[in-house]
């Protein structure tokens, strides 16, 4: 899931706005701002992202919705936040690191948007997506984003 297409458009687009929310000065609202700039970024893109999880009981994909969505996207500009402040001199802590630094990219992003008729299709119809085994830990790592 965290290498198909949509999601690592989402990254893309959350990477290049983690320095703005990360940054002293911004405001908890501005903040808001930026995580729901960069939902309306994919969903408006040609073809749109859509923000889709995955119902376990059911193998259909549905759209979390906006609110859900922009969580997901706060979440992953905050993802590796202690690092990054202290990487570009904008955080106060000026001892040293007790664990070596995490890498910038996020690795467990997550996308869902805009519903499509083909969202609530069971998996038995050609244009349903296959249910997809998932590793990984983390709760969000049952989620898919899709542009297109």
């Amino acid at each position: 899931i965290n290498a198909h297409e949509g999601n690592v458009q989402f990254r893309e687009v959350v990477l290049a706005n983690k320095k703005e929310y990360l940054a002293k000065t911004t405001k908890k609202l501005e903040k808001a701002h930026i995580a729901a700039r960069i939902i309306e970024s994919i969903r408006t893109m040609d073809p749109p992202g859509r923000f889709l999880k995955e119902d376990s009981e059911t193998g259909y994909w549905f759209d979390i919705g906006d609110a859900k969505a922009i969580k997901k996207a706060g979440q992953a500009l905050r993802e590796d936040a202690p690092d990054i402040r202290t990487d570009d001199g904008s955080g106060d802590d000026q001892s040293p690191k007790k664990n070596p630094p995490k890498s910038v990219t996020p690795t467990s992003i997550n996308k869902k948007s805009v519903p499509s008729p083909t969202s609530r299709l069971p998996p038995s119809t050609s244009a349903a997506q296959p249910k997809r085994a998932v590793s990984a830990t983390t709760s969000s790592d049952t989620t898919k984003s899709s542009s297109g």
